[in-house]
């Protein structure tokens, strides 16, 4: 049996963004009911590099990333819970003369946004990293970035939203869009139904298989990465290191384990789920009677992820970390399914 819910606002999508924008609504006084494909937090939200960083931003990025920084340094006690946030700085070093000359460029381009970074040399370099390699020119430093604890984040924000009243549904992958009269009126899965006059798609990803329900497209196209973390070792470096190349990052977490990120290869780029000749400027864009893409009985589904998941009913409930580094212990922070036993 289908569980209706009303709410001003349906969210899709129980990751960072989708759980910030469902617990500031809430405390705006809306009503929000959040869809949730698998667990909150489980896929870009908690396996990420952990970055807080203004540097190395697109221009245009730059207030929205100045604020956020604000915001993070006061998010713990707004929260009443730890985020793992840390004012440790990131560091972007160059192996080449060349990629230096890049990072000075970078500099030069931000000083009119008011953010404030250093070029500094090797000795620097190894006093803030003592675990980086001697080939290194330079780097471009800034004191004010950080980093956090992404599952821990996460689930703290999630924890708040719940707690203001938001109501958060696991295991409920969207798979219909609801318009009456060419308006959005709301949002179903197999076992829920919200009905709210906005709906938000806070997919990451999988954002343009949910848009396709409603016939929307949009252009955004998943890249792949790496991400492993280590046992505890000495220290090796205080801030977020970073290559001006792009191809690798580094954090030394507070606990003394290094969780290490590679970016994907290029051709991964070339993988897109969407037709490429539509990957121009949004405004630019045809809006295809058809989205391109798997059929939406698929919608939400990625079979080579879930492969394990649906082997194993119990690695839902407590999925591998972020780094592969063991189980998370996921706190009971979503509203139980509909037809779905407490855990035990």
């Amino acid at each position: 049996m289908t569980k209706t819910v009303r709410a001003d606002v349906a969210i899709v999508g129980a990751g960072i963004v989708g759980l910030s924008t469902a617990w500031r609504l809430q405390q705006a006084g809306k009503r929000v009911a959040v869809l949730e494909r698998g667990i909150i937090g489980a896929e870009a939200s908690g396996r990420n590099g952990s970055g807080v960083r203004q540097q190395g931003r697109v221009l245009p990025e730059m207030p929205l990333a100045r604020a956020a920084i604000r915001l993070w340094g006061g998010l713990d006690a707004e929260l009443g819970r730890p985020t793992g946030y840390r004012r440790n700085g990131h560091l972007y070093v160059a192996e080449t003369n060349a990629e230096m000359d890049r990072l000075v460029a970078m500099r030069e381009a931000e000083l009119p946004t008011g953010l404030v970074t250093e070029l500094i040399g090797p000795n620097r370099v190894k006093e803030l990293a003592p675990g980086i390699t001697d080939a290194i020119v330079g780097a471009k430093y800034c004191p004010e970035d950080g980093s956090a604890d992404a599952s821990t984040a996460t689930t703290a924000i999630a924890a708040a939203a719940e707690e203001a009243g938001a109501q958060i549904f696991c295991h409920q992958p969207a798979v219909e869009m609801l318009v009456e009269q060419g308006r959005m009126v709301g949002v179903a899965s197999k076992d829920i139904r919200i009905e709210a006059p906005i709906v938000l798609i806070a997919a990451g990803p999988w954002s343009p298989y949910v848009a396709q329900l409603a016939d929307v497209y949009l252009p955004i196209y998943p890249s792949r990465a790496v991400l492993m973390r280590t046992e505890a070792l000495p220290p090796v470096a205080t801030p977020f290191v970073q290559t001006a190349s792009m191809d690798m990052a580094v954090l030394q977490l507070a606990d003394g384990t290094v969780r290490m990120g590679a970016a994907a290869d290029a051709a991964d780029y070339t993988r897109f789920t969407y037709d490429k000749s539509l990957a121009g400027p949004i405004e630019a864009q045809p809006r295809p009677a058809r989205a391109i893409g798997p059929p939406r009985r698929h919608v939400g589904r990625h079979p080579r992820v879930h492969a394990r998941h649906d082997a194993d009913p119990r690695a839902r409930r407590r999925p591998r970390g972020p780094a592969g580094g063991g189980r998370l212990q996921w706190p009971r922070l979503c509203a139980r399914p509909a037809g779905r036993a407490p855990d035990e």
